[in-house]
């Protein structure tokens, strides 16, 4: 039986954009493409809390997690994930990479132009049907 882990993403929106992240590392199936930024739930974390830990290690930055999204399962060849995707605002002035190669600001249909690992494929899919403003994207 593989591996099961708890992952979770930030969709970051700002005005009308929504950012994602370039990853420099992971398995073959998510290195050098883009992903909402977030991470795995360490034990004793809610999610809102792991989602805030994530953020300030990868980006040094803060963010105020507002509502859940979305959960997506995924089966990557050497473990199996549910990643839960929420939707956050950004308190801090930007967002400074510390793990990823590059980052992006765009829209959903923007987005889908990008290279995204499989999961968070999935997200950038659903959010196409979004309305961002309906969703306190400011």
């Amino acid at each position: 039986m593989k591996k099961h882990i708890e992952v979770v993403a930030a969709i970051i929106i700002k005005g009308e954009k929504i950012f994602a992240a370039c990853r420099s590392y992971g398995n073959k199936e998510t290195i050098d493409k883009f992903e909402f930024p977030g991470g795995k739930v360490e034990a004793n974390e809610t999610h809102q809390m792991a989602l805030m830990r994530e953020i300030k290690e990868e980006f040094s930055a803060i963010i105020k997690v507002q509502s859940h999204f979305m959960d997506v399962d995924y089966e990557y060849n050497d473990f199996t994930m549910t990643l839960h995707a929420y939707f956050a605002s950004l308190i801090s002035d930007d967002l400074v990479p510390q793990e990823h190669s590059s980052i992006f600001w765009g829209s959903a249909l923007e987005m889908s132009k990008l290279a995204f690992g499989p999961a968070d494929t999935i997200i950038v899919q659903s959010l196409q049907n979004q309305n961002l403003a309906d969703l306190g994207g400011k």
